[in-house]
């Protein structure tokens, strides 16, 4: 599970900026927080703001450090993943940071670096107890400077491991991308969770749409009895749809490609085949998102989509958030992080106010905030408010302008 992120100096992020998936003591929909150890976790957290405060910068800031962590690019394009804050001179030759905190099993790790384009300049991995009211302290088992790697609160084995690879580690490599790769220590844990357990997925072009479709029906075309899953799933968006079908086709430019076929009945019970591309927009990102969904859902994947309801009728969006409060369909305590401009989800009877978030743009400068945490004449929202209504007025801020500024004044 995730429990928080940070990063800092990020594109339009010049400060900190904490997204903390820990549930506050606030009562409202208690029975959908996942408990473990005695400890409650959010399922999931909602991103509200304007077109362009930043909301997608929180994703590709994960995405980036992610990226960073499991190697994902040529090494000669390293340095596009570090992209910090250009408005302000001194920013844009300071580093930028880069932490999460996780829960694998019942530990939690605090694991995170800081670096600039061309090197790391530090990077850590700090350990303790995944357990409430627990005395025990947080372990430091590695520190990392420019020059060299100090293993801390380790096992002989795991010290000379740790040694190894700081001998053999490069300037603008990450000694979590080695441990994670070379599976002699049960840190690599950490590397794993960023390469299986958390999922990013962007909607916010079609040829991303496309991406993902093909790599579905690929693995829909190996694995049958996932394909019945999705099935199902799908169907409780869609009731028409009653099966799938996919095929492999040959293609003069790509290696694999596949097409997908919905299957329905028409009047008399006679079987009709679609093709997918010929149905509604919607249903076509039903189905590149379902996958994710599944394996959010059954795995205890977390889920991060940058603009969720796009395409999306808004029952179907609030029925997805639904599905993570849903502990009969939520097995594994899978979490989604999601930004939208729908309103239909801001409001009391769907989320927790620490599930609220808002991104604001002010003088060129992200912030980011939950609802929670927000003061409105030093007093804190209401729970029974509602909450769409009062974003939509400028009350929480993260709007285009504030009421009167559309007419100019």
């Amino acid at each position: 599970m995730l429990l928080q992120f940070r990063f800092k100096n990020f594109k339009s992020f010049a400060d900190e900026a904490v997204l903390d998936m820990t549930a506050t003591t606030i009562k409202e929909h208690s029975n959908t927080l996942i408990e473990k150890n005695g400890i409650k976790v959010l399922p999931l957290a909602a991103i509200f703001g304007a077109n362009a405060s930043g909301k997608s910068n929180i994703f590709s800031a994960f995405k980036s450090m992610q990226d960073d962590v499991l190697d994902y690019y040529d090494k000669d394009e390293k340095h596009n993943l570090i992209v910090p804050y250009i408005f302000d001179k001194n920013k844009k030759n300071e580093p930028t940071e880069y932490e999460v905190s996780i829960n694998i099993d019942d530990d939690e790790y605090r694991y995170g670096f800081v670096r600039n384009k061309e090197r790391v300049l530090e990077e850590w991995l700090f350990e303790k107890k995944f357990l409430k009211n627990t005395k025990s302290k947080e372990k430091n088992i590695f520190y990392r400077d420019e020059k060299k790697v100090y293993p801390d609160k380790v096992n002989s084995a795991e010290r000379k491991e740790l040694d190894y690879l700081g001998s053999m580690i490069k300037e603008n490599e990450l000694l979590l991308t080695s441990i994670g790769l070379r599976k002699k220590i049960k840190y690599s844990e950490v590397y794993k969770w960023f390469k299986k357990t958390s999922d990013f997925q962007n909607f916010s072009t079609d040829s991303r749409e496309y991406i993902n479709t093909m790599a579905i029906s690929k693995l829909l075309y190996n694995e049958e009895s996932l394909k019945d899953e999705v099935v199902e799933i799908l169907n409780k968006f869609d009731n028409s749809i009653i099966d799938l079908e996919i095929e492999e086709k040959e293609d003069i430019i790509f290696d694999e490609v596949y097409s997908v076929y919905t299957i329905h009945k028409d009047s008399e019970g006679n079987i009709v085949k679609l093709l997918l591309e010929s149905e509604s927009s919607g249903t076509k990102k039903m189905f590149s998102l379902i996958v994710s969904l599944f394996l959010s859902l059954q795995l205890g994947n977390v889920l991060w989509v940058d603009e969720l309801d796009a395409k999306l009728h808004p029952l179907i969006l609030r029925y997805i958030i639904k599905m993570y409060g849903d502990k009969k369909l939520n097995v594994s305590n899978g979490q989604l992080i999601f930004s939208s401009h729908n309103l239909v989800c801001l409001d009391s009877s769907d989320l927790r106010r620490d599930e609220i978030w808002f991104v604001e743009k002010m003088n060129q400068v992200s912030n980011l905030y939950s609802l929670y945490d927000f003061r409105d004449d030093e007093n804190a929202i209401r729970s029974d408010l509602d909450f769409g209504k009062h974003y939509l007025s400028g009350r929480f801020g993260a709007i285009p302008f504030q009421e009167g500024e559309e007419n100019g004044q």
